[in-house]
C-alpha cells in the first residue's frame, strides 16, 4: 500500500492564487520569541495589480524529525491544492485547508484541541501577524511590511451572535468568537494567524473590525472546534484497500 504524507495549513479562505513561506505583526504585541510560533506561515496572493497577504498555521505532518538548534530556513512553494470548508446549505465559510507539495520535517506542527471544548469569555488567547502594527494619534493605522512577527496576548469577548451577524451575514451561519482591547488589536494581514491557548489552535483569525483606526472594534476568528470533524475527515490518510 502507499502511505500518504501530508502538509496541512489551517487559514481563512480570503486568499485565491497563494504561494507560502516558511518565515516568521499585531499591535501592542511584541517580537515573537525564537521558541514560538515556529508553526506560524505567511502566505501570499498575487495577481496582475497587487500582493495580498495573509498567514496560517501548519496543523499536521507525519515523520517529524526535530532538529537541535533550530535554524531558520526560508522556503517558499506555490499552492495548488486547497479544501474551503462547506455546510449542508453549500454555504462556504471563512476557513480553507492547504496541503503543501513537499514533506517539512525541520517544523513541529500546532496541535488541534480536544473538541467540543470551546474557550470561556474571558479567556487569554495568544495571537501572532504579520500585518502592520503601528498606529498614530488616535491609534490611526500606519500602513506599512514589518519585518519580525508579533505576538500578544487578548481576551475573548463573546461567541457568535446575531448582533455580528446582523453587519455581516456571511458569518451568520458559521462558528466564530471575537476579542476587544484598548490597546491589543490585529490588521490586515494578520487574517489565518492562529488563535492560541496552551500551545494548541483553538482560532484562525479572518476579521479586523477597523480598517483605519486600531482597538476600536472586535477582531474575529473562527472556532477550530466548530470545524475540527471536517478538518478531521479532511486530513484523513486514505484506507487501504488490499
Amino acid at each position: 500500500c502507499m502511505q500518504m504524507t501530508m502538509q496541512i495549513l489551517l487559514l481563512d479562505r480570503s486568499v485565491s492564487v497563494l504561494s507560502v513561506s516558511l518565515q516568521k505583526r499585531i499591535i501592542g504585541g511584541q517580537n515573537c520569541k525564537y521558541n514560538e510560533r515556529h508553526y506560524h506561515v505567511v502566505l501570499e496572493g498575487t495577481n496582475t495589480t497587487h500582493i495580498s497577504l495573509c498567514g496560517g498555521s501548519l496543523i499536521i505532518r507525519k515523520h517529524f524529525t526535530e532538529k537541535s538548534p533550530i535554524t531558520l530556513i526560508v522556503e517558499t512553494y506555490t499552492i495548488t491544492h486547497h479544501e474551503i470548508y462547506k455546510d449542508i446549505n453549500n454555504n462556504e465559510h471563512d476557513i480553507m485547508l492547504l496541503k503543501l507539495p513537499k514533506k517539512i520535517t525541520t517544523i513541529q506542527p500546532i496541535k488541534l484541541p480536544n473538541c467540543p471544548h470551546i474557550l470561556p469569555v474571558g479567556t487569554r488567547v495568544q495571537i501572532a501577524g504579520f500585518g502592520p502594527a503601528i498606529t498614530g494619534p488616535n491609534n490611526l493605522r500606519i500602513r506599512h511590511r514589518p519585518s519580525d512577527l508579533q505576538c500578544a496576548e487578548i481576551k475573548i469577548l463573546q461567541h457568535g451572535s446575531s448582533t455580528f451577524s446582523t453587519h455581516n451575514p456571511s458569518y451568520e451561519y458559521a462558528h466564530w468568537s471575537c476579542t476587544k482591547s484598548s490597546t491589543k488589536d490585529t490588521s490586515r494581514g494578520d487574517s489565518g494567524g492562529g488563535w492560541v491557548f496552551n500551545d494548541l489552535l483553538y482560532g484562525v483569525h479572518v476579521l479586523t473590525g477597523d480598517a483605519k483606526y486600531a482597538c476600536n472594534k472586535p477582531a474575529y476568528f473562527m472556532d477550530v472546534c466548530g470545524y475540527k470533524k471536517w478538518i478531521d475527515g479532511t486530513i484523513k490518510p486514505p484506507r487501504n484497500n488490499g
